[in-house]
């Protein structure tokens, strides 16, 4: 009876331990693809979005998207000036992704900004 007793307690113990492990696993991998994986996406995306030119007569707003391959998450109108905001979001939802603001004066591209920028920062642009 001691002898059952002693194979159904390390039983138990292997079943915790393999599962603890698929969970360490799991988070590392999570990290892992963050990392390598969504990251240098979105990079690639803000960069596309960088090197657009903003000369010509083509609609600039269809151009950006393409090049984000997204919608923009957040849009507000300054006076004559539109400002979209693009954020490439990343698995860990704490930490932030790569973000770009394009400022447009009538379909027209004024100016690109990456990272974060303020209503006071945008304020200052289009002013």
């Amino acid at each position: 009876m001691n002898a059952t007793n002693k194979k159904a307690g390390s039983t138990a113990a292997i079943i915790r331990k393999v599962c603890l492990f698929g969970v360490l696993l799991l988070v590392v991998g999570a990290f892992a693809f963050d990392r390598f994986v969504m990251v240098p996406e979105g990079m690639a995306s803000v960069e596309k979005v960088m090197e657009l030119d903003p000369r010509g007569d083509e609609d600039h707003k269809t151009a950006v998207r393409n090049a984000a391959g997204r919608e923009p998450v957040f849009k507000e109108v300054f006076g004559r000036y539109e400002v979209e905001v693009y954020e490439f979001s990343r698995l860990l939802p704490v930490l932030p992704g790569p973000k770009v603001h394009v400022i447009y004066q009538n379909y027209k591209i004024v100016d690109i900004n990456r990272g974060d920028l303020t209503e006071e920062d945008i304020a200052g642009l289009v002013n």
